[in-house]
């Protein structure tokens, strides 16, 4: 996950390897906005396409009980707990915050058709995973300010140019 620079590279390497070593029905990360008032789809793998579009308020439900949790909140859908995907036939699932520090970029959720799916080592991995992905999300996010300051560094260094050029 750390190898890569680009933000959208780095949620689709952590959604496989989640995928690749977790058993899930469906992974998701959420990101929040600006304000952190609320998070939305990022990447998922297993989620129907209507679902990819979605949002939750970060004040609220899954992203308000992981939040600020060290470790994966473990989750168990019923009647009265549905799942946090309408439509995803889920009975168990872990959420985790992507937490660099004090900021808080988002959380990853993770489901499965089957009862008490996960075991302490998917737990465990998925903490180890959702610390390396806010590491590198905020590596990412980072980099992308980076190039975006010295393109406009280069464009203000051009028009001087031009302004100069036209003086003389």
């Amino acid at each position: 996950i750390s190898d890569h620079l680009s933000l959208h590279d780095v949620l689709r390497a952590t959604a496989e390897q989640i995928a690749a070593h977790v058993p899930t029905g469906a992974v998701a990360v959420f990101l929040a906005d600006d304000a952190r008032a609320t998070l939305s789809v990022a990447e998922a793998i297993g989620l129907p396409d209507a679902l990819r579009e979605m949002t939750l308020p970060a004040d609220a439900g899954v992203a308000r009980a992981v939040a600020h949790r060290a470790r994966p909140l473990r989750l168990a859908f019923d009647h009265d707990t549905p799942c946090p995907f309408p439509g995803v036939p889920a009975r168990s699932g872990l959420a985790v915050a992507l937490r660099k520090g004090d900021t808080h970029h988002g959380i990853i959720v993770v489901v499965s058709q089957e009862s008490d799916a996960y075991a302490e080592g998917d737990a465990t991995f998925l903490a180890a995973l959702g610390a390396q992905a806010a590491a590198a999300i905020e590596n990412a996010l980072l980099y992308e300010d980076a190039n975006r300051r010295a393109e406009e560094a280069a464009t203000l260094y051009e028009l001087s140019q031009a302004i100069s050029s036209s003086l003389q």
